[in-house]
């Protein structure tokens, strides 16, 4: 959990606290269960409203020894996304193949501070959804740099004359955002990964 956001002041419900919190981690929340889920946005952002009532209410059951903050939202919205489904009668349309996918994400993102994603990865309908997914919470410097070089295909030369800013820089820029693409991927990858919901 992040370092400015205290567990103390979520308990007493500090409204900064609970309202940074929530900013910390929903969006990768709506990711893992969007795609548990068959993208169903209403539906998912309903859950991760539902999820962070229930974690505030149970926020002196988190123990950090025992795994991360993500990991225990996504925990608790297990039961959420059963209850809800089933009120819906709905079942669970779990795509088999998101498994096989995480495993080509994370051999790819793996390397992707040193390697561009493959072009297959990016084309893919669900890869891709998911790669904008984690675009988007990205910083809006970061987020730019990877689409003006991944998407459009510019050079760094070309990306330094439109941003009015040295080659060098534009490699220390193009160099953090891959490296915070690459965590932000693997913390949305894994957490599907580690938690069987079903």
């Amino acid at each position: 959990m992040s370092r400015t956001i205290s567990i103390r002041l979520l308990k007493i419900r500090d409204k900064d606290a609970v309202k940074q919190w929530f900013n910390e981690f929903a969006d990768s929340l709506y990711t893992v269960i969007y795609y548990r889920i068959d993208k169903d946005s209403d539906l998912t952002a309903d859950i991760v409203q539902q999820t962070f009532t229930t974690a505030l209410l149970k926020i002196k059951e988190y123990q950090p020894a025992r795994g991360d903050m993500l990991t225990w939202l996504i925990c608790l919205s297990r039961n959420i996304t059963k209850k809800m489904l089933k009120e819906k009668n709905r079942q669970l349309s779990f795509e088999p193949h998101l498994h096989s996918m995480n495993g080509r994400l994370l051999q790819s993102c793996s390397a992707i501070d040193t390697h561009p994603l493959p072009a297959d990865i990016i084309e893919q309908a669900e890869l891709a959804d998911l790669v904008r997914r984690t675009l988007a919470l990205l910083g809006e410097r970061y987020r730019k740099v990877l689409r003006q070089y991944y998407y459009e295909q510019n050079s760094i030369k070309q990306i330094a004359k439109d941003e009015h800013l040295s080659t060098s820089a534009v490699r220390i820029l193009l160099y953090r955002a891959r490296k915070a693409f690459k965590k932000q991927l693997l913390k949305i990858t894994e957490s599907i990964d580690r938690i069987d919901l079903y």
